[in-house]
């Protein structure tokens, strides 16, 4: 939101947008595309949003694009894509603090096997199925708890024109 409470933008995961919202006219008064390329499939997963210090700047986490999505928001209404910046394995927020971007990923940069998985159920139920169930005696194990989060830091890219 604007620390002036006029307009809060709103993250569409499953629609590739991002909506700016006249909050004394409750209504959506523009849609910000966040895909790659104007006609993309739904799938960038915009999820994280941060407005630079001047309130000029809107970065976007655009989760399965592994990019901040940034747009020029100066005339509300009137908003310019600017480009992306990269990011690590689905980058989920976003915050400005002075001239840098910490932007946290939830996968991390890799994944990695889980032979004792999947069952998101029964995390801690030894592994009793299989030819041989004894080769794996430990916990199952279940891919979202093997990955590592990380946190980016980036500094603010300066347009050169």
């Amino acid at each position: 939101m604007t620390r002036d409470g006029r307009y809060l933008f709103v993250a569409n995961g499953n629609d590739n947008t991002v909506a700016l919202i006249d909050v004394a006219k409750q209504q959506v008064s523009e849609t910000l595309t966040t895909s790659l390329f104007p006609d993309a499939p739904v799938g960038s997963t915009p999820n994280g949003l941060a407005l630079s210090e001047d309130e000029n700047t809107l970065y976007i986490a655009n989760a399965d694009n592994n990019c901040l999505a940034v747009f020029d928001v100066t005339r509300k209404g009137h908003s310019q894509s600017s480009g992306f910046i990269p990011t690590g394995w689905y980058p989920t927020s976003v915050k400005v603090i002075g001239s840098k971007l910490f932007v946290t990923n939830g996968k991390g940069f890799s994944s990695k096997a889980n032979p004792r998985g999947p069952n998101p159920v029964r995390t801690r139920t030894p592994q009793q199925v299989g030819p041989n169930p004894q080769a794996n005696p430990g916990p199952v194990q279940y891919i979202a708890g093997l990955f590592k989060g990380t946190l980016s830091i980036i500094d603010i890219p300066i347009a050169k024109y």
